[in-house]
């Protein structure tokens, strides 16, 4: 349901794209399925599962039957020197069936009627070929899966600084502007002898320090910028971000929590951790058919027949072991990598557990500042609202009008931030889910 989904959402983003080939994402659900689909780890992720799905083996092998045909043709003259000669030609077609790592059944026949039928038997043959192929596409679901959460991850998580990030910069544009109109207008005043000279060096400092403010701030908006279309992995030309409003960051995080169960969180879910507890169970496949020793038993039994039917019936039986079947060292390193592998899984599960329990604080921690977020929002526009009629009665300039002004936005900017890691806390969730 999750890819459909998925596509879905890339359809409705290229539909959306306008004729000069720009694509437009005005929301968090189409961000994160852009960034998922030109995610070149997301890509690889889906290639191997692909891969590791076309190599699965069943308990039969008889996928791997082989049928063949030979035919043959021979003319030759007569000895003694006698006129004519000798045509013969023939065919023969012959069937390979495995059926199982011990067990394979084989026959041929010719153009006559004759031919044979074989069952091959290797009672001590085996291998972890199918624990490993199985295993194998069960490690490629996990890692395509972690993939998808992780683009999608990276690209909200840039997306969002970036709009914090211009939010800020645009704040403190006119920041700069009220500290240099303050100070134009505190110059005047020096020179009507209204304040003094330590006053007027204060109002510049101010104006400098918002000037070199404005300057970090736009740096910071570049870089979240580059990281964002970077985890886009698209440029600029190729598609435009619409900034969210409070109202619509609020929204999406009400919307995420809701489709979202806290209850049903649990570290075991971690991809990190399912790949680990894989890795060990293809160390404990390997170290299973590693054998100390590897002794060779065959037996056969084939019939054979012609046109008129039953012919003859043959059995063999070999037992060989040698020097080289001989395999303790093998045994031993296999021992090793799986104790190394079950220390792994062992310390992918503190992990886990360790950064599930931080997400479920980092959930709580971030719903009580944007509680606090949102007083001082209330707050603010109260404050706002009291300038505005002082400004009216003409008991305040313009300038600590548009200072109660910017310290709205500065507040709103706040409730933006505190929403946006809200809403990346619980986005961390879905890998646990």
């Amino acid at each position: 349901m999750k890819k459909y989904k998925s596509l879905i959402l890339l359809l409705f983003i290229l539909i959306s794209a306008d004729l000069s080939g720009e694509t437009l994402l005005s929301t968090l659900d189409e961000i994160a399925a852009f960034g998922a689909e030109n995610n070149l780890e997301y890509k690889s992720g889906q290639a191997a599962l692909l891969r590791a799905e076309n190599n699965r083996q069943s308990i039969l092998l008889l996928e791997k039957t082989t049928i063949g045909a030979t035919g043959s043709y021979n003319d030759s003259a007569q000895s003694s020197g006698e006129a004519g000669g000798i045509s013969t030609w023939g065919i023969k077609a012959d069937i390979e069936i495995p059926v199982t790592e011990q067990v394979s059944l084989s026959g041929s026949i010719n153009q006559d009627g004759d031919g044979s039928a074989a069952i091959n038997l290797k009672p001590l043959s085996h291998s972890d070929s199918r624990e490993q192929s199985l295993n194998s596409y069960s490690s490629a679901l996990v890692s395509a899966e972690a993939a998808r959460l992780n683009s999608e991850s990276s690209a909200l998580n840039a997306a969002l600084n970036w709009m914090s990030a211009s939010r800020e910069y645009d704040t403190q544009k006119r920041q700069t502007e009220l500290s240099g109109a303050s100070y134009l207008d505190d110059k005047v005043r020096f020179d009507l002898g209204e304040i003094t000279f330590d006053e007027l060096q204060d109002s510049m400092v101010n104006w400098s320090q918002a000037r070199v403010t404005l300057s970090e701030k736009e740096n910071q908006f570049r870089s979240a910028e580059s990281n964002l279309y970077s985890a886009l992995g698209a440029s600029k030309g190729d598609v435009s971000i619409s900034s969210l409003t409070v109202d619509k960051l609020e929204s999406a995080v009400d919307g995420l929590q809701s489709r979202l169960n806290r209850e049903e969180g649990d570290f075991l879910k971690s991809s990190q951790l399912k790949l680990a507890v894989l890795s060990k169970e293809s160390a404990a496949a390997a170290l299973k058919n590693t054998w100390a020793y590897e002794p060779d038993l065959t037996a056969g039994a084939s019939l054979s027949f012609d046109d008129t039917g039953y012919k003859g019936f043959a059995a063999t039986l070999s037992f060989s072991l040698s020097l080289d079947n001989i395999q303790a060292t093998e045994k031993e390193i296999s021992r090793y990598e799986y104790e190394i592998a079950s220390q792994k899984e062992l310390q992918s599960r503190y992990e886990a557990e360790l950064n599930f329990s931080q997400i479920i604080d980092t959930i709580e921690s971030t719903a009580i500042n944007r509680d606090i977020a949102n007083i001082e929002y209330e707050q603010a526009e109260i404050l706002l609202s009291e300038a505005e009629l002082l400004f009216k009665r003409g008991d305040i300039s313009e300038m600590d009008l548009e200072e109660s002004r910017i310290s709205l936005q500065v507040s709103e900017n706040a409730l933006f931030k505190a929403l946006a890691d809200e809403y990346l806390a619980w986005l961390s969730l879905k890998a646990y889910l």
